[in-house]
């Protein structure tokens, strides 16, 4: 099996370890060494890497500025006041509706109300009416029955 190159590298594969080792410390910017059999690269040893928090500061800048970390399809100012003025329009009809819905139930609660007052006195009167039917034909039964009584046979 040949050993995995990061480039190509005119050595034979028997004295590989021995003349990759001399490279070691040549002062190329990425040291190499060889890890089972495949060329390693130290990132750590990479002069991005050490640049530290001014390196990621300077990329963060670059991605900026090069439009990939914030996206370059920014909207005007009057742009955002258009679409904050016509959210807020819809908002305020959204809020009138619904207190126009509200008022309406409302008023569909009292009328309810309402109709079930009447029904209730209604069924008050017509129970009303029937007692005192029931009451009626009770003195007449009681009147009946004693005039029987008192008649006799």
């Amino acid at each position: 099996m040949r050993p995995v190159y990061r480039w190509d590298c005119p050595f034979p594969d028997i004295p590989l370890l021995r003349r990759a080792a001399r490279f070691r410390g040549v002062g190329r910017a990425a040291h190499l060494h060889i890890v089972r059999e495949a060329w390693h690269v130290e990132w750590a040893q990479l002069p991005l890497v050490q640049l530290g928090a001014l390196g990621v500061l300077l990329g963060v800048i670059w991605l900026i500025f090069s439009g990939r970390l914030v996206p370059s399809s920014l909207v005007p100012r009057s742009t955002l006041d258009d679409v904050r003025a016509d959210r807020d329009a819809r908002v305020a009809e959204a809020a009138a509706d619904a207190e126009e819905w509200r008022q309406l139930y409302v008023a569909e609660c009292e009328a309810h109300e309402l109709t079930r007052r009447a029904h209730a006195e209604e069924i008050r009167a017509a129970l009303l009416a029937s007692t005192e039917g029931a009451q009626v034909a009770a003195a007449l039964l009681e009147e009946i029955r004693t005039k029987q009584i008192g008649a006799g046979p």
